[in-house]
């Protein structure tokens, strides 16, 4: 913009003067028409008052009158559409924006828990000056109110986690234990699929203190107690864990039995099969009473099926089963201890392990994996690092120890037809995930059998006029649940979750066999989130007081 002095005023048509405080000394020009004419812009004026100090050094005073009377009146006036933001005083102590007692009691107990922080806080000075600040009409609570305030919003919601759960026909869990400042926890975690939605919710349902020695039955009680606590021991399809010895122990006795439990027992030393077989009916049998009597029989707990968590098996694969190559190969063992020349067999290295990484960084999801995730995921491992054989030049044995791992650590696993049903029966891979047509034939027949099988427990509560009726009911229905398999298989629709909902039977044995997870890492961001509150200055922090702040922390979102 461009102003004048007023000895040589001119007037610009269609436009307000943006200085109209002293528009009795300039006026307003449209472009540069003389040498007279001073620049400025809208938002500032101090090319105006140097002009009028430098060459009209008496009107300065005018000048700068003019500026403060045009800025009182400013003040004075109270625009209502100002764009600038409000005080925060001002804010929120008008009275529409005062808030109750309750309320900040609650958004204190959200803050606390959430950002981890200790219950101290409510005791620093200037904390309690921002809130007494902001709200004059509230107090903030001790630290002794804080704590039963916290534990009394931990019983709510797990009074509400209970009430949701119990909308859940299949669940699944995850266990560990783990230590920190000198005590030991066991944390369990919650999976189902929302029956409506296809996705996958999960929840923390406890971080108990642990005390003594964490063997098999110690554990088994601990798990025990807290599915009748949350109400879902007759839910839960499996569990997962990693390999400790503990655990498999207390899953093998306790657990559901599986094709491979003498295999775990037999290599563990520690339990023993006994064939009967060749007993005599005839012959008497004396037995010891107080033996039987102390003998475990395994009816004391009832834990679920036992699901060894891959990511763990995965990472054994590449790194203790791919030591194996160093023994098998000199030429690789010494490659391997390498110096910086060898670029070449780092990069065929990171080739290699590229599969085995990408393969852990899938089976670690929560949110978007289910347990068929796992079985297409090892056989196309299987299929990308026999596809690196042929290029490999140093790497042959690493690729072959990688190759041994895998059937050792899952070879079992890739043979469990509830596993391969469970790949089946995600749209996202259905029969597209192997070309080994015995493995699909198994996984087909065990689905074909248990939609034979929820056709005659419909059948039991079928009601009919005649027993021969009642008999036969079962026929047709048979045939249409196969023939439900069949249109699914061969539906060309895209692989997403919501194609279940076109297929009852099938997606209901679908969230039966996928509600578990194939690894636990979601206990490892459970124990994460502990280790950011029971830091060295709270060591002393009860255990009781940990699960609830961290339970509320974990479950915040879902609730």
């Amino acid at each position: 913009m461009m102003a004048e002095a007023e000895d040589d005023v001119c007037a610009l048509s269609g436009e307000d003067h943006p200085w109209p405080q002293i528009e009795s000394l300039f006026s307003l020009q449209a472009v540069c028409t003389k040498k007279s004419d001073i620049a400025a812009y809208k938002n500032s004026s101090s090319n105006m008052k140097k002009h009028v100090a430098r060459i009209h050094p008496n009107k300065l005073k005018v000048y700068e009158e003019l500026i403060k009377s045009r800025k009182r009146a400013s003040d004075s006036v109270d625009e209502p559409n100002s764009k600038k933001n409000p005080k925060i005083i001002s804010a929120v102590s008008s009275p529409a924006t005062k808030v109750t007692q309750a309320v900040i009691n609650k958004l204190l107990i959200s803050f606390v828990c959430e950002g981890s922080q200790p219950f101290s806080i409510v005791e620093l000075p200037s904390f309690r000056k921002i809130i007494e600040t902001l709200q004059p009409q509230c107090t903030v609570m001790t630290r002794k109110t804080l704590r039963l305030k916290v534990q009394d919003t931990f019983e709510n919601m797990k009074s509400a986690l209970i009430q949701k759960l119990n909308h859940a026909d299949y669940v699944a869990t995850t266990a560990d234990c783990w230590s920190a400042r000198q005590h030991s926890y066991l944390g369990v975690t919650y999976h189902w699929i929302d029956s409506t939605s296809l996705e996958r919710c999960s929840a923390a349902l406890a971080c108990r203190r642990m005390t003594g020695s964490h063997t098999f039955d110690v554990i088994a009680a601990a798990l025990e107690e807290i599915h009748e606590e949350y109400k879902i021991r007759g839910k839960i399809t499996r569990t997962t864990t990693d390999s400790g010895s503990n655990f498999l122990k207390a899953f093998r006795i306790y657990g559901e039995e599986k094709e491979d439990d003498a295999q775990d027992a037999q290599e563990e030393g520690d339990y023993i099969l006994e064939d009967e077989s060749d007993e005599s009916e005839s012959e008497v049998e004396y037995q010891d009473l107080f033996g039987i009597l102390d003998e475990d029989c395994g009816l004391e707990y009832q834990l679920p099926r036992h699901q060894k968590c891959a990511c763990h098996l995965l990472n054994l694969v590449a790194t203790v089963d791919a030591s194996a190559a160093e023994a098998g190969s000199d030429t690789y063992k010494r490659l391997s201890r390498l110096n910086t020349a060898e670029l070449g067999f780092l990069a065929e290295y990171a080739t290699v392990m590229k599969p085995v990484a990408m393969a852990l960084n899938l089976l670690q999801g929560e949110s978007s994996v289910h347990m068929g995730f796992l079985l297409p995921t090892l056989y196309q491992l299987q299929d990308k690092l026999k596809k690196l054989e042929s290029s490999c030049k140093v790497c042959q044995p690493l690729l072959k120890a990688l190759h041994g791992g895998i059937l050792k650590r899952f070879g079992e696993v890739m043979k469990e037809p509830e596993l391969i049903a469970a790949a089946i029966l995600l749209p996202k891979f259905r029969t597209a995930w192997t070309t080994n047509q015995s493995i699909l034939t198994t996984g087909l027949d065990y689905i074909k059998g248990q939609l034979e099988n929820s056709v005659e427990n419909d059948a039991l509560c079928y009601s009919s006029p005649s027993d021969e009726e009642d008999f036969f009911a079962s026929m047709n229905t048979g045939q249409s649940k196969t023939g439900e398999l069949e249109r699914y298989l061969s539906c060309s629709s895209a692989g997403g979750m919501d194609l279940l909902h076109s297929f009852p039977k099938v997606k209901n044995l679908s969230l039966k066999v996928n509600t578990a997870i194939p690894a636990s890492a979601a206990r490892e961001r459970l124990f994460s989130h502990a280790g950011l509150l029971l830091t060295a200055k709270r060591s002393r922090l009860h255990c009781k007081y940990l699960e609830s702040q961290l339970l509320l922390k974990f479950n915040s979102k879902i609730l």
